[in-house]
């Protein structure tokens, strides 16, 4: 495998992480949004008088159902936690691949191509 393969394969890997990482932090941003969502409505019980004898009144409905729904907003906020650590662990890794370095390494190896090449043409054109 020639380095330049070795340096497509690499880019896909490093591209294809990112992405993940795009995706993951876009959802989590989503998911979060729905969690703060869900906890304001929460909140909004605590705030009436009324409290809980009235659950079908229009002002305070989604509350009740919020405060059904609480179990699942606790369930969201354990995976949400996961998914934040699953991405720190991608963005470690990304950092241990030490990117630029491997940038570095590789114009450094086009340029010596790059030279050599000349360099091969001129003593063709010598021969000539």
């Amino acid at each position: 495998m020639s380095d330049g393969e070795s340096w497509d394969q690499y880019s896909r890997l490093v591209l294809q992480q990112l992405e993940t990482l795009a995706n993951g932090i876009e959802g989590l941003r989503s998911e979060l949004q729905d969690v703060k969502n869900q906890l304001t409505e929460l909140k909004i019980l605590s705030q009436v008088p009324c409290g809980v004898e009235f659950p079908t009144c229009k002002f305070i409905k989604n509350a009740h159902l919020e405060k059904d729904n609480i179990q699942n907003v606790k369930t969201e906020i354990v995976e949400l936690e996961s998914n934040v650590l699953e991405l720190n662990s991608i963005i470690n890794r990304l950092k241990d691949t030490q990117i630029n370095e491997k940038i570095k390494k590789f114009e450094l190896i086009l340029q010596k191509e790059y030279k050599l090449n000349i360099d091969k043409e001129k003593l063709f054109i010598a021969r000539s």
